[in-house]
């Protein structure tokens, strides 16, 4: 009973806190990890209509990739006076975007992005809904796994999320979290921990659970921060209640502090923590990788169900449309915060180029190479890691 109570109470809290009158605020939340990156593929649009893209990339994780995106976006209210300044207050458009993609590793994937901006902005709703057929690689988990463990699987999975944000005060909003997740294991190695069953989530299951979101938002620009910060907190319940076949609570920090030094020199921090009580799937435990979290090392090389990375990035022009980086990164995965342990601290280093393709809407193409020890990562896509 205590144990549903704590899952149930957040939620509750958070309902609450979204009937509460707000004023609107001028800037819209910040999202998380997975729905940042998918904004980052569309510029922002004064007009109603679509825009069909075509997009490639490149990442440890998938190889080469294309694929194309369709995108549809539209404002739920007309625009209207700011009556303090007597001036037309543009309101943000909301969209409906889809991408379909094909990897030189034989990975497909299928996603939907909603996104809305409802009652003058001030809620937002945003959601993802994702498919994907994805041959993969697993190390283990923990951060003593060696290269000689992996073991390759394909995963099937259906993931489902969408979080609901109202402004409470100024710049802070409160959000609903609803997530939905569907794995099935199709393929792994044999003699290994998935093929033995030895690790949750190795064959087929759900998880399904309720949350809250808090974002405080006072970055100058949401693609291309040069100053101010980002701080977002998530919590989420994953119970039986729900009808989840897993019982685990996740907590996910993401805080974020952006320094102009002079001309278009930033100077750019991230710290990144996730912590897991319960047992979680393996696919949804904390991942150290891929190309915003460590870069340098394979997403998933290493994962817990605690994790804590620090980050730091320089960013400076060169000339024309050209900009320069330089990057460094530290964590490590750990079963509890307790249990970890200075000697097992990873490190990640890198540089890389800035195209920018759009200097209004302040959209670069990223090229970056990664390093940790025995393994190099280049990643060119769209958008700044953090």
């Amino acid at each position: 009973m205590i144990r549903t109570l704590l899952f149930r109470l957040p939620v509750l809290l958070c309902a609450l806190a979204l009937c509460l009158p707000v004023r609107a605020g001028d800037k819209a939340p910040g999202e998380t990890l997975k729905e940042e990156e998918a904004k980052k593929e569309l510029a922002v649009i004064d007009r109603n209509g679509f825009l069909v893209i075509p997009a490639a990339y490149y990442k440890p994780e998938t190889r080469f990739a294309v694929g194309g995106a369709f995108i549809t976006y539209f404002r739920t209210d007309d625009d209207k006076l700011d009556e303090e300044n007597n001036l037309p207050l543009h309101l943000r458009p909301s969209s409906v975007a889809t991408t379909l993609t094909y990897t030189q590793n034989r990975q497909i994937i299928w996603e939907l992005f909603p996104e809305f901006y409802l009652d003058y902005e001030r809620y937002h709703l945003l959601g993802s809904i994702e498919y994907q057929e994805y041959p993969n690689q697993f190390w283990g988990v923990g951060s003593g796994t060696r290269n000689d463990d992996m073991e390759k699987y394909t995963e099937n999975t259906l993931r489902v999320r969408s979080d609901l944000q109202r402004e409470v005060a100024h710049k802070l909003y409160l959000g609903l979290i609803y997530h939905y997740e569907h794995i099935r294991i199709s393929e792994f190695s044999p003699g290994g921990l998935i093929a033995d069953n030895r690790i949750p989530g190795s064959r087929e299951g759900t998880a399904q659970g309720l949350g809250f979101s808090i974002n405080f938002d006072i970055r100058d620009h949401d693609r291309y921060t040069t100053n101010g910060g980002l701080y977002q907190l998530t919590c989420t319940g994953f119970n039986p209640v729900f009808s989840s076949d897993y019982s685990f609570l996740k907590w996910t920090l993401d805080a974020r502090q952006f320094f102009r030094l002079w001309g278009e020199h930033v100077l750019a921090f991230q710290v990144y923590g996730v912590l897991i009580s319960g047992r979680p799937p393996f696919e949804m435990m904390a991942l150290m990788g891929g190309k915003r979290i460590m870069r340098g090392y394979f997403e998933g090389r290493y994962r817990d169900e605690d994790m804590l990375v620090g980050q730091a990035e320089y960013r400076m022009p060169l000339f024309w449309r050209l900009g320069l980086v330089g990057f460094a990164g530290a964590g490590e995965v750990s079963p509890t915060l307790r249990d970890f342990e200075s000697r097992d601290i990873k490190y990640a280093y890198g540089g890389g180029l800035r195209i920018s393709i759009n200097q209004a809407e302040k959209m670069n193409i990223r090229v970056d190479v990664g390093r940790s020890p025995g393994f190099t990562g280049v990643y060119v896509t769209l958008g700044e890691a953090f």
